[in-house]
C-alpha cells in the first residue's frame, strides 16, 4: 500500500478550527447475564447490540470491562477471566480471539478496562485493588490489531478499607485516569467513589468525586467508568442507567449533565466506554473505459478518527492494479451530487478539494489488488472535536489500450473523543 503521512496539524487545523461543532455520544458496555455489547446513544437513549460469544457472563458482580481501541476500531472485552477484541459495528466480529487475563491468580477477577491510543496502553482495574498496564503490540504487520499485551506496570489504589475496584477509564488529552470503587459487601450502605489520578502514577489519586443521577440522587452502585475527552465528561454506570457527568480534575468538581437507563431488565452494564462516531459513505464507485471492473473498490478508514490518534489514515482497497489515486479531502460531509469532469462518476467531496495525490496503487498480480493510504495524524487537541470532512478517492489507470477512471464511494466523518 503506497502511504502519506500528514499531521492535521500541518495547515488543515488552522482552516478549518472555527467550524468546529460537538455532535451527539454513544457509549459502549458489556452486560453482566448474557452477555451482550451495548451501544447507547446518550442524546436518546437509544440502543443497540450485539452478541460477541467469546466470553462468558460476569464471574462475580463485579467483573467485566470495555475499552475501545480507535487503532484497531474494535472494543476490548472482559468477563473478569478472559479478555477479546471485537467489532460492535460489524455484529461484534471477533478481532482478537478470547485470552486469559494475564497474570490474575486465585479469584482475582478483571474489574475494569481502559485504552490510550497515544501510548497503545491497557489499563486493567482488578478485585484484588490492583491497576495494572500493559503495552498492546501486534499492529499492522500481517493484518494484526494489536492483540498481543506485555506488562510494563502494576500498583494498589489506595481506596478504603473493604472496598473493591469496579471501573476504569482514561483521559488520554490530559494524561489521566478515573476508577470507581466501592464496598465488596453490601455496597448501598456505602457510596462509591470515583477517583483521578495521573496515568504515569495511577495510585498517587488526586481527586475523590461522589457521582449523582440527574435527579440529584447519589449512585449506590458504580459498574463501570467511560470518559469523553471532547466533553471532558465522565460517563458511570450503576448496572441500570448511565450518566454523564462533567468533570473538573483541577478543582475535583462533577455535575450530571446526562442520564439515560438501559431499558434491558435482564441484563446490567458491567463496563463502559465512549465509542468515537461512525463515518457514514455516500455515492457508489466506479471503474470507467480501459480500468479493470472492480466490484469490491471501497473507500475505507483507518482506525478511528479520535483526537489523538497519529495511526488514523484515509485509504482505497481493492483499486485497479498500477493505477494513479488521488485523494479529495473537504470540509463538512459528502454531497448528494457533484460534477464528474470525466471520471466515471460524480466527485462528492464538495467544491473545491483539496487534491492529495498521486498515489501508486500497486497491486502485483491481481487486477483489483491496489491500494492507497494517506495517514492524516491528529494532534491530541480537543479544538479538533466536532470538525467534519468529507473525502473521496478517484483515480487513474493509463495502458496501451488507452486512459481509464475509477472513483471511490465518499465519506463523511467527524473527529471525536474515545
Amino acid at each position: 500500500m503506497n502511504t502519506l503521512r500528514l499531521s492535521l496539524a500541518s495547515g488543515l487545523l488552522a482552516l478549518v478550527a472555527p467550524l468546529a461543532a460537538q455532535s451527539g455520544v454513544e457509549v459502549i458496555g458489556t452486560t453482566d447475564t448474557t452477555p451482550l455489547v451495548l451501544t447507547q446513544d446518550q442524546a436518546t437513549c437509544r440502543l443497540q447490540r450485539c452478541l460477541p460469544n467469546v466470553i462468558g457472563p460476569a464471574l462475580t458482580p463485579f467483573a467485566g470491562g470495555t475499552a475501545h481501541d480507535p487503532i484497531a476500531r474494535a472494543t476490548w472485552i472482559t468477563d473478569g477471566a478472559r479478555l477479546a477484541k471485537v467489532d460492535s459495528r460489524n455484529q461484534c466480529r471477533v478481532v482478537c480471539p478470547p485470552q486469559p487475563v494475564p497474570n490474575l491468580g486465585g479469584n482475582v477477577v478483571a474489574t475494569g478496562l481502559a485504552f490510550n491510543e497515544q501510548t497503545r496502553q491497557l489499563f486493567i482495574c482488578r478485585s484484588d485493588n490492583l491497576i495494572t498496564v500493559y503495552q498492546v503490540s501486534g499492529y499492522g504487520a500481517a493484518g494484526g490489531n494489536g492483540c498481543q499485551l506485555t506488562l510494563i506496570s502494576r500498583c494498589i489504589a489506595p481506596v478504603p478499607n473493604g472496598h473493591v475496584l469496579t471501573g476504569i477509564a482514561t483521559d488520554d488529552v490530559r494524561g489521566l485516569v478515573f476508577y470507581a470503587s466501592m464496598p465488596a459487601t453490601s455496597p448501598a450502605l456505602t457510596p462509591p467513589i470515583l477517583f483521578s489520578a495521573p496515568q504515569s502514577a495511577p495510585c498517587q489519586t488526586t481527586c475523590r468525586y461522589q457521582v449523582v443521577d440527574c435527579a440529584g440522587n447519589v449512585l449506590r452502585r458504580i459498574t463501570g467508568v467511560g470518559f469523553d475527552p471532547c466533553r471532558s465528561v465522565v460517563y458511570t454506570t450503576d448496572g441500570s442507567q448511565v450518566v454523564g457527568s462533567r468533570i473538573d480534575p483541577v478543582n475535583c468538581l462533577i455535575n450530571p449533565v446526562s442520564c439515560c437507563a438501559s431499558a434491558v431488565t435482564a441484563e446490567r452494564f458491567t463496563g463502559l466506554c465512549v465509542l468515537p462516531e461512525a463515518e457514514r459513505s455516500t455515492g457508489r464507485s466506479c471503474t470507467g473505459g480501459t480500468c479493470a471492473t472492480c466490484t469490491a473498490l471501497q473507500h475505507v478508514l483507518g482506525g478511528d478518527p479520535v483526537v489523538g490518534n497519529a495511526a488514523f489514515s484515509l485509504d482505497v482497497i481493492n483499486a485497479p492494479s498500477n493505477s494513479s489515486a488521488y485523494l479529495t479531502l473537504n470540509v463538512g460531509s459528502c454531497t448528494a451530487t457533484g460534477p464528474t469532469f470525466g471520471f466515471c462518476g460524480p466527485l462528492l467531496a464538495g467544491p473545491s478539494p483539496l487534491i492529495i495525490g498521486p498515489f501508486a496503487t500497486g497491486g502485483g498480480g491481481s487486477i483489483c489488488g491496489g491500494s492507497a493510504s494517506f495517514g492524516l495524524s491528529i494532534p491530541s487537541n480537543v479544538s479538533l472535536c466536532g470538525l467534519g470532512f468529507a473525502t473521496q478517492y478517484v483515480g487513474l489507470c493509463i495502458n496501451a489500450a488507452g486512459p481509464g477512471t475509477w472513483v471511490s464511494n465518499c465519506l463523511s466523518w467527524t473527529i471525536t473523543g474515545s
